[in-house]
């Protein structure tokens, strides 16, 4: 390999996408294409739809270990949520990772409001502000901890 070629054209690069001739041959040192990159994402939200569509009656939810203990599940739901819009965001926004992070705490959010909109259409569920707010609280942590890692590296 060419050490003087420029970083997006090898691959693995800062670019994220291969070439087009290592795309043809799959190497090893390749990365998926951007497309594969959104699915964790996709099936991380279809997992949260689904899990605020089922009916919890109180009876049936256990005992936390300790008060709003649910507060804390939320904020790592939306936590993973945005970390995976930051693995499909970061090749499509190579050397802007203040604006991938910004971005994807965004689209984390949003979806966590509209998580908790379609909670108040579900009976046995509500619409929390609360909620939001610990979706908010993750999603955020959660794209400030990659970006200061991938500052790092």
């Amino acid at each position: 390999m060419n050490p003087s070629a420029p970083d997006a054209l090898r691959p693995g690069g800062s670019s994220g996408d291969r070439p087009a001739d290592s795309a043809a041959a799959g190497g090893p040192g390749c990365r998926p294409p951007s497309w594969r990159r959104w699915l964790p994402a996709l099936f991380w939200m279809a997992a949260i739809f689904f899990g605020s569509s089922v009916r919890f009656p109180a009876v049936a939810v256990p005992k936390l270990l300790f008060p709003h203990a649910d507060k804390l599940a939320h904020a790592i739901e939306y936590a993973i949520l945005s970390t995976l819009y930051m693995f499909a965001l970061e090749p499509l926004l190579p050397g802007r990772r203040l604006l991938a992070g910004f971005l994807a705490a965004t689209m984390a959010v949003a979806y966590g409001a509209t998580d908790e909109l379609h909670q108040a259409f579900v009976p046995g569920r509500d619409c929390s502000l609360m909620d939001w707010l610990a979706d908010l609280a993750g999603a955020c942590t959660a794209a400030a901890v990659w970006l200061a890692i991938r500052r790092r590296s």
